[in-house]
């Protein structure tokens, strides 16, 4: 005879039984569907990580793969070393560029640094030109990199940028040459040079100021005061009528030189293409010299 005590762990034990059973039946038959039995395995041949399921109701299992999983995304493109566009040369030693950044225009001589205003550029800084062609130009960076540049048409003309001709001219004026003019030193004593400067010469110039004072001419401030010209630029009006590296000009016409910009101001005023000419007070190896500038007659 089975004791009360007994026969309650027997139905114990039974609903032990009972409940690992209904366990087993859950997991093993019931995920069946149609029939077809469920088989887990890892796919050896494709990385886990490009695997995610599809059920195509066959009650299967199976796997599909994204095509665009571990192809490489596009590297965003990388700035140009240098954001600068080659407006144009001259001469075989002097480049005019364009910033990219600020749209302004900068100039650079061989072996000097790129310039705005006489000034180096900020943005530029430590590049400088190592070679000019007739279309291109080479710099050198601050890290010894090598960069050519070639005209960029659409940032302006290949040729020394001119300003607009002056009302009444037929058309924009040419390029400078020296040997198209009728001017000529008239006097020179040993603090003075006196010029004759023809009539269309004066034109020019008067149409050409940007280029002259940016492109032709190098100059930086002078610690003692006005405007230092650091190369004057072969076959350039200033070259033609007596300017040297080194001289440093200290008035135009009586009025004091501080910057770049005072020299834009002075030399746009429209006397200084009349009949009164133009005066230059500069100080040449440490002594004043006065280049005279006289409009000749038509």
């Amino acid at each position: 005879m089975i004791g009360t005590t007994g026969l309650k762990r027997l139905l114990q034990v039974t609903n032990a039984f009972l409940g690992v059973g209904i366990l087993v039946f859950s997991v093993r038959v019931l995920p069946r569907g149609s029939g077809t039995k469920l088989e887990l395995r890892a796919d050896e041949d494709l990385p886990r990580a490009l695997a995610r399921p599809r059920d195509d109701g066959d009650g299967a299992l199976k796997t599909i793969h994204n095509p665009l999983e571990n192809r490489p995304l596009p590297s965003a493109p990388a700035d140009p070393p240098m954001r600068a566009a080659l407006r144009g040369t001259l001469s075989g030693t002097v480049a005019f560029l364009r910033s990219l950044a600020r749209n302004v225009d900068l100039v650079a001589f061989v072996g000097g640094e790129i310039l705005q205003d006489g000034r180096p550029c900020d943005e530029l800084r430590g590049w400088t030109l190592a070679a000019v062609g007739r279309d291109t130009a080479l710099f050198a960076g601050p890290r010894g990199e090598k960069v050519e540049l070639v005209v960029d048409a659409s940032h302006g003309s290949a040729a020394a940028p001119a300003a607009a001709a002056p009302a009444g001219a037929a058309g924009p004026p040419r390029p400078y040459s020296a040997g198209a003019y009728k001017s000529r030193l008239l006097a020179v004593s040993e603090g003075r040079q006196v010029w004759g400067i023809d009539a269309d010469e004066i034109d020019w110039a008067s149409a050409n100021v940007p280029q002259i004072l940016d492109r032709d001419l190098q100059v930086v401030p002078y610690a003692g005061g006005g405007l230092r010209v650091e190369a004057v630029a072969p076959d350039s009006i200033g070259a033609a009528r007596g300017l040297l590296a080194g001289d440093v000009v200290r008035e135009v016409d009586g009025r004091p030189v501080g910057g770049v910009s005072d020299l834009h101001h002075l030399l746009d005023r429209p006397s200084a293409t009349t009949s009164q000419g133009l005066r230059l007070t500069i100080e040449r190896a440490g002594k004043p010299l006065v280049l005279e500038y006289r409009p000749l007659p038509r």
